[in-house]
Order: structure tokens, then C-alpha cells, then sequence
């Protein structure tokens, strides 16, 4: 666990690794154990698959006890100032769920409007995603329900941004990135990470608005699919915005009378809000 001394904000990085696969990726994770902080590494040598990984993963991060938990693969890459950056993007981070790597030229276009955060459909990309480590409960009991209607659904950060679609007002990424892809290849067969569109287009090595920028901007990115979409609708929560572009500022933040353990809904990122509260604007 890390505590910032420029910022009171703790995090603790949780890295998934199928150990042995790739020298690479091996250093990755190596590169995380021994940063100030430290990582708790979730191994998967008989290749179980992400799912089952990820599902440990935030299961571990969920007793963290720290304001934030960073869950990350074996191929995304610390960028040099990462450990600087990191505490401040978490800290002013205006969604419960980051995404601090994106691709192509989506950071850029933020950081050219003034803003050092968008927030919007399909800005978590599974290479590594934050979450405030309060919403970790509910989001595994989302999680659970997701894969009881479709078991072999893959895609752990289509999960995670239709959650933070629905009851967390969108996920947001940062404009600049923190993290990088390294061009391994795939061990779930994506296309590789190499080429303009699909690493980052700005990234901490270059200057960028601060992180304590006021406001946001709006937009959206990969759209999660047929398949996403029709398993939230037989949740039965009401898909609101989830694989769907973002619609116009002043959506309720909680818009439904069930939240996913079927009790009344809690909007855990802003304890105490009333459910036809508009999501915060900055």
C-alpha cells in the first residue's frame, strides 16, 4: 500500500501475470514489486483465463483498506513519473472508476479542450483500470450476476464500464496517459499493441493540463456490444447508458429503484445522495 506525501490519497496496484509466458511481461510485473508501494500479484500459471483472475483480484483489492485499488495486467507498462502522477490523477479523478492508459488519439483531443480528465462509455480498457475501493463490494456482486446469465463472457472491462455506466454517472480516463501497452502478443489472441492506434497518444512524458484542473470533458470510445447489452438488460437494471454513447449532462446518477444486491439503491461515490440527484458537475 502507498500513501502519497503530496497528496492524501492510498492506493495499493494489484497485477494479474501468467508467470513464465513472456520475459516481458515478467519484467512488468517485476517493474511493479518493486516500486515504492510494492503490488500484490495474482498468478495464473494453469491459465484459468482473466475472468477468473480479475474476479480474485478484486475480491483481494476489496479488503485493501486503502482509498483506491489499481488492477492492472502483465502488459501494461509504468510510464517514467508514473508513481508521482498516479496519486494526484486518483485524487481528482471526478468517477470512482479510471482509466489511466487509453488508446489512439482520445487523451490528446481531451487535453486540447483544456481538461486533464473525459468521462463517457468505454474509457476503461483492461490493461489497467482504477477503482475507488469502496465500490469493489458491489461491483463483485455485479460481476456475479453478469456471468451467471452468460458464464464465458470474456471481457472483464466491458463489466467494469457497464457498472460504472450505471450506477457511477460513466467511467472517466485521464487525458494524459500514465500507463502504456507493451507490443507483446496477445495471450487471448487481441491484436497486438503496436502502431498509433493502439498505444496512447499523450502520456505523462509530455506536458498536459494539471490534474486539478476544473471540469471535465464528455465523449465516448468502444462501444461493449450486442452481447454486453443484452445480458444488463436481463439483470433487469434498466441498461440505462451501458454499450451506448453518452447522452447529455444532468443524467440521475442513480436512476433506478434497485441497486445490484436488490436492496434499495446506494450511491456509494457520493454516500448519501439521493438517487434523483443529478451526477456532480465540475
Amino acid at each position: 500500500m502507498l500513501t502519497s506525501l503530496l497528496m492524501a490519497v492510498s492506493y495499493r496496484v494489484h497485477v494479474m501475470t501468467v508467470p513464465g509466458a513472456d520475459p516481458e511481461r515478467d519484467r512488468m510485473v517485476k517493474t511493479f514489486v518493486g516500486s515504492a508501494g510494492g503490488a500484490c500479484v495474482h498468478e495464473d500459471p494453469d491459465r484459468n483465463g482473466i475472468m477468473w483472475n480479475w474476479r480474485r483480484a478484486l475480491a483481494c483489492a476489496a479488503e485493501d483498506g486503502t482509498d483506491w485499488s489499481v488492477i492492472s495486467s502483465d502488459d501494461a507498462e509504468p510510464l517514467p513519473g508514473w508513481e508521482r502522477h498516479l496519486p494526484r490523477a486518483l485524487g481528482f479523478s471526478p468517477r470512482p472508476l479510471l482509466g489511466p492508459l487509453h488508446f489512439g488519439y482520445l487523451g490528446r483531443r481531451v487535453a486540447e479542450e483544456g481538461y486533464a480528465y473525459s468521462v463517457g462509455t468505454g474509457f476503461l480498457w483492461g490493461g489497467i483500470i482504477a477503482y475507488r475501493t469502496a465500490v469493489l463490494p458491489d461491483l463483485i456482486e455485479y460481476t456475479r450476476r453478469f456471468l451467471e446469465i452468460d458464464p464465458e463472457y470474456p471481457h472483464d472491462d466491458v463489466i467494469a464500464g457497464c457498472f460504472a455506466d450505471r450506477f457511477h454517472g460513466k467511467p472517466a480516463m485521464t487525458a494524459r496517459a500514465i500507463f502504456d501497452h507493451i507490443p507483446v502478443k496477445s495471450l487471448v489472441g487481441h491484436p497486438s499493441h503496436e502502431g498509433e492506434m493502439r498505444r496512447p497518444s499523450l502520456t505523462i512524458r509530455e506536458v498536459g493540463p494539471p490534474w486539478n484542473t476544473p471540469g471535465f470533458a464528455r465523449g465516448a470510445a468502444w462501444l461493449g456490444g450486442d452481447r454486453a447489452k443484452a445480458i444488463v438488460d436481463k439483470l433487469g437494471l434498466q441498461s440505462g447508458n451501458c454499450c451506448q454513447p453518452w447522452t447529455a449532462a444532468g443524467r440521475p446518477l442513480c436512476d433506478g429503484p434497485l441497486g445490484p444486491r436488490g436492496g434499495k439503491q446506494r450511491c456509494i461515490s457520493r454516500p448519501g445522495l439521493a438517487c434523483s440527484a443529478p451526477p456532480p458537475q465540475r
